[in-house]
């Protein structure tokens, strides 16, 4: 349940970023969601099964990968909708980086 608590998280407080970037086309709030699901469903599928074999240590390291390489992921599928731009790409980055920072403070663990 915690896995869908966080999906819930990560859309609203990505959607706060887009928002205040003023994202506002229709088409891009939808693709917004579909990337954001999948993402996120993946990160923490991934994590969650990795935690089985893999030390702390290497957990972190692999979380710090995969968070950075959904950026550019989220980046590369919105660019779809909007062109590409440095708004879109410091949009894309404050998201996540709000959404991470946030989902530590609040779940306290990776």
């Amino acid at each position: 349940m915690e896995i869908f608590y966080a999906l819930l998280l990560t859309l609203i407080f990505e959607g706060l970023v887009f928002l205040l970037f003023r994202f506002k086309n229709k088409d891009f709030w939808i693709l917004f969601f579909l990337v954001n699901v999948l993402t996120n469903l993946s990160i923490n599928l991934i994590l969650l099964s990795s935690s089985f074999f893999l030390s702390y240590t290497a957990l972190i390291i692999l979380l710090y990968i995969l968070e950075v390489s959904v950026i550019f992921i989220e980046y590369f599928f919105y660019t779809k909708k909007e062109g590409k731009s440095f708004r879109l790409f410091l949009s894309t980055f404050l998201a996540n980086l709000l959404s991470y920072s946030l989902g530590l403070l609040i779940f306290g663990h990776i």
